[in-house]
Order: structure tokens, then sequence, then C-alpha cells
């Protein structure tokens, strides 16, 4: 029995020391694995994801640098549409230490937009949602439409010159061949504020709202109509001031002959009015 158990601890031991030179070349093994998996990784994490296809309607997810360069701009990609007519919407999430910013951009698309008079010209798409800026840091995005083809680039707008951002961009296209996302950018020269793409003008900032412009801070509605457009309220009916139904206070209506009234208190038949223009 003793001899037995002698063997067996022999044996133990033998394991024992077995086990213990076998360590180290065990540790390099899990030390190259994990360094293998670790470049698989960030060679995985470099690549963008393969898209997701239904139909004609595609979604491509991508990521770009945004430099701390003001008037810089990165290439997002070209975009060939079938036929000349389709859609984008473009998400932006972009942060970096001490700032974010996420956006999300609704784009018609025709052929050379509207008859080639803002064709092959770049212009500042205004967002139809926007988190608003961490000031100063921004971005826009502007578009350049040729023919059937149109080009996509994220611009600095705002920055402190000190962080460069990642923005990270998903795109939802309806009516377009295999797009092209590129990486190329440089230094740029805005759109000026005439140069604002035209078939999406409405845009929202924590509940204010712009029409052909971002919407001032100390507005709920702004209104760019430029020197060639206004807001109009479209006339009644009748002349006068509504006698029937109810109306509530603050309400403002033109009659049928162009004379504004002020609802001042609301009521049914009509509410309390009061004339402004005579």
């Amino acid at each position: 029995m003793k001899t037995i158990q002698a063997n067996n601890n022999h044996q133990l031991d033998d394991n024992s020391c077995a086990a213990s030179n076998r360590s180290p070349r065990f540790l390099k093994l899990a030390l190259l694995a994990a360094l293998a998996g670790l470049l698989l990784g960030t060679r995985a994490l470099a690549v963008d994801p393969p898209p997701l296809i239904v139909g004609d309607w595609r979604l491509d997810s991508t990521s770009r640098t945004l430099p701390p360069t003001l008037n810089t701009a990165v290439d997002v990609g070209s975009f060939s549409f079938i036929g000349g007519t389709g859609s984008l919407v473009i998400s932006v999430n972009a942060a970096s230490t001490g700032w974010s910013v996420a956006k999300r951009y609704v784009i018609p698309m025709r052929y050379n937009l509207w008859g080639g008079g803002t064709s092959n010209t770049w212009l500042k798409v205004l967002p139809a949602c926007d988190s608003g800026s961490t000031s100063p840091n921004n971005f826009d995005l502007d578009i350049n439409v040729v023919n059937l083809v149109m080009q996509v680039r994220l611009r600095v707008a705002g920055t402190d010159g000190a962080h460069s951002g990642t923005a990270n961009i998903s795109i939802e296209s309806t009516g377009v061949d295999t797009p092209t996302l590129t990486t190329g950018g440089g230094p740029v020269t805005p759109p000026t504020s005439a140069q604002v793409f035209q078939g999406s003008v409405l845009s929202q900032i924590h509940g204010r709202v712009g029409v052909n412009v971002v919407p001032s801070p100390d507005a709920a509605l702004d209104i760019g109509g430029g020197n060639a457009h206004g807001l109009r309220i479209r006339p009644t009916a009748a002349a006068g001031a509504p006698t029937t139904g109810t109306w509530y206070a603050g309400t403002l209506v033109v009659d049928a002959n162009g004379v504004l009234f002020l609802c001042t208190v609301t009521g049914p038949n009509g509410g309390t009015w009061k004339q402004i223009t005579p």
C-alpha cells in the first residue's frame, strides 16, 4: 500500500511538474490568442459593416473623424440615383471630449435638383432634427448634385480648436445604386446664407422651429424669407372677425379683405376679437 501510495504521489508530482513546465507555454499561447483577437477586433472596427438591403431601400453605416479646424470638410460618399430620383435620410452622432451633437437630415432628390438652378453647387442642408451644438463645437452637412449623382460631406461649423470628434453616420437610401463611401476632405469655403438646399427647409432644435433657417434661440418660430418671401396667413372666406365656433385667445386671422384680427378672449360664438390693422 505504501509503495502504491508512493507511486501515486510520484505520479502526482510528475503531473504537477509537467503542468508547471507547460504553464509558460500556455501563457504565451493565451497571450498570442488574446493579441490576435485584439488585432482582429481592431481591424473589424475599421471596416464598415455590410449594408442592409430590402428592395430599393438600403441602410449603410460608417464613421468619420471631424478635425478641430473650422471649415474643414470630410467626405461621406457619392450616391447615384436610379432615374435621378429618390431620397436619403442621414443620421449623424458626433462626440468627443466635452461635447456631443446629434442631427438627422431628410433629403429628397431630383435630377439636377431644381431644373439645374442649383446643380453643381455645394448647398447646406438644414437638419430635420438637431440636438443643438455643444458651444462652440458643431457640424453641418452639405450636398452637391450633378445630374444623377449627389455628393455628401460633413463640414466643421464650430470648434474649440482642441478636440476632434468621431461622427457615426447611418444612411437610409431609396432609389440609389450601390453608393461609394469616401473618406477624403480638406479645407473648404462654406455655403453662403443663400446656398441652402430648398428641398428640406423645416428644422427644429429644442422645440424651436425654423423655416428656411436654423431657428434663433429667442424664437419659437423663425422664418427666413429673405427679400422675396414672408409669413402669410391665408384669409378667411368672410369679412370681419369670426362669429361662430370656439376660438382661443392669441389666435390671429386675416379676413377676406386682408384685415388682421387678434382673439383676446377664448369663447364660443367666435370669442372676442381685436382688429389689429385698419
